[in-house]
C-alpha cells in the first residue's frame, strides 16, 4: 500500500513506519510533549494522526491508556441531543460538568477500578437515574458512551445525574498511578450543532454554539481534572482552531491557563519539504518511478523528474505541488496520493493530476469552513465565477461585487469605497481564509489558513496594486467556467503562491487586467425593449432572473448595475448604446409600444442607416430599435423575442376595438426586423415567439451567448 494516506483513520498505527513518518517541527514536538493536553488546528493539519502517535509513545512506556481496543475515543456524528436540553446546553459550565462526569465514569468503568465504582455506587444510592447510568456496560472505557447516554435524557433526568459530578471527581482524586485518556474528533460529532446562538446581550464569541462549547469545555474539563483533581490523570484531545476563536469570552477567568496547555499546529514550507522527502524515503519501492534515487533525489525517485516548465520558466516539482496546497499536510497527501504509483514523466499528466486534486482541495476546505463564514459557499461561488483570470485588480473586484449585489438588490449602488460599504465583502472574506493574496513589495502574501478571521464581514482587505488568486481557487473557478462555456485566462507574467516573487512589468499586468475587464463585460447581456410598459415588464423580469440563473449578467437600464458614471456628459440614448457595445450579447423584446424616438447625437450614422435599409418606412427609429441595430451592425450575438399574442395582433392588425390596435410603427419595426436577412452585414433575422413567461424562461435557458 502507498505511504500517501489521505485519512488518518486508515493508518495502521502498529506498523514500524508510523513513528518514522513524524516530521517534527517546534509545534509538533510540543504537541507530543507529555505536559501538553490539547492539539489544535483547522482540519487537515494532522491532529488525529499526532494524537494517535502520542498514544503509541505512551503505550510503549507501559502507561495505562484508555479507551481500550481503540486508539482514541470519538463522539459519533449521529449523536442526537434531547430537544429539552438544547436551551440548557447554552451554559458553558454545564458542558464542563458533562465532560468531567463522562470522563470520570469512563475511567472507573475499568474492571481494575471495581472497588472505586462500588464506592461511587454506594455514595449515590439514592439517585436512581445515576444508578442506571452506572449499570451500563462500558468495559472499554469510552467517555463517549456516557455522554451519548446523558444527551439522550430529558432535562430533569440530565440535571439529576449531573448533580453527582463532584462525587465522581472526589473518587478520581485517590488514583495513584498514571492514566491517559485520548479523545478525538469532537468537532465531527457535533457538526450538526454549529448554528450560532442568538446572542442578544450575551458576551459570547462569534462562533458561540453547541459545536464550540462541546470542544472548548473538553479543554476546560481536561485542564481542571489535571490541575485541580489528580495530576496522574491526563486527558489528551484534539480541538478545531475555530473553536478557540474568542475563547477568552467563554471562560474569562481560566481561558489563558487552559490555552497554555494547548498547542496550535503550524508548518513552514521547509517543514513540508522535509515531510515530502521523508515520505518518499519511506515509500515502498514498487510505487517509485526511479527507486534507485530514493535517498539522494526524492523528486526524481517519486516522479521521474524534478522540474517542470510553466510559461517558459522552470520550476521545481515540489514547489509546484506546494503552491497548490493550503499549507496543510492533508493537501500534500491528497496531491501525492493522486500522483503515486503511476509514471508522470509526461508533464501534461502531472499537471492534470495536480490541478484535479487542487480543485478537490478547494471543495473540501470550503465545506469545512461553510458554517463559520459570514456568507454561504453558494454566495461566494456566485461571485468567483465572474472572475476570468488568476490575477485581478481593485477595479475588477468592484465591478464583480456591484454586479453580484445588484442581482439580488435592484436598489444597490456601489459607492466605490469598500471600507464604508455595508454589503457583504466577498473578496475580503476570501483574503481572510487564505485564498487571495496581496502584493507586498514584490512578494505575494497569503493569510495563514490556520488564523482565518471567521464570521467576519468587515472590509479588511489590504490595499494592493494587484491581488493573486490561490492556485486551488483558480483551478476551481476554471472548472466552473469551463463547464458553463466561459474562458479563464491564466496570467503569463506571474506564478501565484505564498511568498512567490513578482517580477512583471506594470504595463503588462495592466493590459492583462484590462483584458479581464473586457471579458467580464463580454459576458454581460444587454436587454433591450421599452422599459415601463406592462406588456414587457414581466418579460424583462423573467429574462433577468433566467440570465442570472445561467450565471450571466443582464444589463438593464432600470437597474442599479447600469453604468451611469458618464451620464452627465452623454445623452441617455447614446449612453444606452455605449453600454450595449461593451456587452457580448443582447436580447431584444418587441412590445406593443414603439417607445421613445432616438434623440442622441453620437450615433447619427446608425440612425440614417436604419432609414436607408428600411427604404424610408422607418422615419424616426426608437431608441430600442437603435440598440438592436447597433448590436447587429457591430457583430454582437443577438436574439429577438415577441409574445405569440402580440404576433397575432401584428399579423392581423384589425380588431373590433380600436384601442386594441398595435402601434403602426411597431408593425413596421417587426416587418423591418423580419426582413433583415440579405441586408449588407446581416446574416440572420430569427424572431422567437413565446406563449407566456414560463415558455420565455425555457427559451432563454437554452440560448447560447458569446
Amino acid at each position: 500500500m502507498s505511504i500517501w494516506v489521505e485519512d488518518a483513520d486508515v493508518i495502521q498505527m502498529e506498523t514500524e513506519k508510523v513513528l518514522d513518518l513524524v516530521c517534527k517541527n517546534d509545534s509538533v514536538t510540543n504537541a507530543l510533549a507529555e505536559n501538553v493536553l490539547g492539539i489544535a488546528g483547522i482540519k487537515g493539519l494532522g491532529k488525529t494522526y499526532l494524537l494517535k502517535v502520542k498514544r503509541k509513545l505512551f503505550e510503549d512506556k507501559s502507561i495505562k491508556c484508555i479507551p481500550f481496543n481503540r486508539m482514541c475515543d470519538t463522539i459519533d456524528d449521529s449523536i442526537t441531543i434531547n430537544r429539552t436540553l438544547l436551551s440548557y446546553l447554552k451554559s458553558f459550565d454545564i458542558w464542563v460538568k458533562l465532560w468531567k462526569l463522562s470522563i470520570g465514569l469512563a475511567i472507573i468503568s475499568d474492571k481494575d477500578n471495581k472497588s472505586v465504582k462500588e464506592r461511587v455506587k454506594k455514595r449515590t444510592a439514592k439517585n436512581e437515574m445515576f444508578q442506571e447510568l452506572l449499570s451500563i456496560d462500558n468495559s472499554d472505557c469510552y467517555p463517549s458512551v456516557i455522554m451519548n447516554e446523558l444527551l439522550r435524557k430529558d432535562k430533569s433526568e440530565f440535571v439529576c445525574i449531573l448533580n453527582e459530578t463532584e462525587t465522581v471527581l472526589q473518587e478520581l482524586s485517590s488514583f495513584q498511578y498514571p492514566i491517559n485518556v485520548f479523545i478525538d474528533k469532537i468537532d465531527q460529532g457535533f457538526s450538526d450543532y454549529t448554528k450560532v446562538f442568538k446572542k442578544k446581550n450575551m458576551n459570547l464569541p462569534r462562533n458561540a454554539s453547541i459545536w464550540q462549547f462541546a470542544q472548548f469545555s473538553l479543554a476546560n474539563a481536561s485542564y481542571s481534572i489535571y490541575t485541580n483533581c489528580n495530576r496522574h490523570i491526563k486527558v489528551y484531545y484534539t480541538i478545531r482552531q475555530e473553536a478557540l476563536l474568542d475563547s477568552h469570552l467563554i471562560n474569562p477567568n481560566m481561558s489563558r491557563n487552559i490555552n497554555a496547555f494547548i498547542v496550535s499546529l503550524k508548518y513552514s514550507k521547509d517543514d513540508f519539504q522535509k515531510m515530502f522527502e521523508r515520505y518518499i524515503e519511506c515509500e515502498d519501492r514498487d510505487y517509485l518511478i526511479m527507486p534507485e534515487k530514493q535517498t539522494d533525489d526524492p523528486e526524481m525517485a517519486f516522479l521521474g523528474t524534478n522540474t517542470i516548465t510553466i510559461n517558459g520558466r522552470n520550476e521545481r516539482v515540489f514547489d509546484y505541488i506546494y503552491r497548490h496546497t493550503l499549507k496543510r499536510p492533508c493537501d500534500l497527501q491528497t496531491l501525492c496520493h493522486r500522483l503515486s504509483g503511476t509514471s508522470k514523466k509526461n508533464q501534461i499528466d502531472f499537471l492534470d493530476s495536480v490541478h484535479e486534486s487542487s480543485s478537490r482541495i478547494f471543495d473540501s476546505y470550503m465545506a469545512e469552513l461553510s458554517d463559520f463564514l459570514a456568507c454561504t459557499t453558494n454566495e461566494l461561488e456566485e461571485v468567483i465565477r465572474s472572475v476570468s483570470g488568476n490575477v485581478i485588480n481593485t477595479n475588477l473586484m468592484r465591478l464583480i461585487c456591484a454586479l453580484h449585489y445588484s442581482k439580488n438588490n435592484p436598489s444597490y449602488s456601489c459607492n466605490q469605497d469598500c471600507k464604508s460599504c455595508n454589503s457583504l465583502q466577498p473578496f475580503s472574506i476570501l483574503y481572510n481564509i487564505g485564498l487571495i493574496g496581496i502584493n507586498n513589495n514584490g512578494i505575494q502574501e497569503f493569510a495563514d489558513v490556520g488564523n482565518s478571521l471567521l464570521q467576519h464581514n468587515q472590509h479588511n482587505l489590504p490595499a494592493s496594486d494587484y491581488y493573486f488568486l490561490h492556485p486551488c481557487l483558480s483551478r476551481k473557478i476554471e472548472s466552473i467556467r469551463t463547464r458553463s462555456g466561459f474562458r479563464f485566462d491564466w496570467c503569463p507574467y506571474v506564478e501565484c503562491g505564498h511568498r512567490n516573487h513578482t517580477t512583471f512589468q506594470k504595463k503588462d499586468m495592466d493590459n492583462y487586467c484590462a483584458q479581464l475587464g473586457k471579458t467580464f463585460r463580454s459576458e454581460q447581456v444587454f436587454v433591450s425593449s421599452t422599459c415601463n410598459n406592462e406588456d414587457v415588464k414581466n418579460a424583462r423580469k423573467t429574462i433577468r432572473e433566467t440570465l442570472n440563473h445561467k450565471f450571466l449578467s443582464p444589463i438593464m437600464s432600470e437597474h442599479s448595475d447600469f453604468d451611469i458614471i458618464n451620464a452627465n456628459n452623454v445623452h441617455s440614448h447614446d449612453l444606452c448604446i455605449d453600454e450595449l457595445l461593451k456587452c457580448g450579447s443582447m436580447i431584444f423584446v418587441i412590445g406593443e409600444r414603439y417607445g421613445g424616438i432616438y434623440k442622441g447625437k453620437k450615433y447619427i450614422d446608425l440612425r440614417d442607416s436604419i432609414k436607408r435599409d428600411s427604404k424610408g418606412k422607418i422615419k424616426e427609429p426608437s431608441i430600442s430599435l437603435m440598440e438592436f441595430y447597433a448590436a447587429v451592425k457591430n457583430g454582437l450575438k443577438y436574439y429577438v423575442f415577441l409574445s405569440k399574442e402580440l404576433h397575432e395582433r401584428i399579423i392581423n392588425n384589425k380588431t373590433i376595438a380600436e384601442s386594441d390596435r398595435v402601434d403602426e410603427r411597431v408593425v413596421t419595426q417587426f416587418n423591418f426586423i423580419n426582413h433583415l436577412k440579405g441586408i449588407q452585414g446581416v446574416a440572420g433575422n430569427w424572431i422567437s415567439m413565446y406563449k407566456d413567461e414560463e415558455d420565455l424562461k425555457c427559451r432563454v435557458i437554452n440560448l447560447r451567448f458569446e
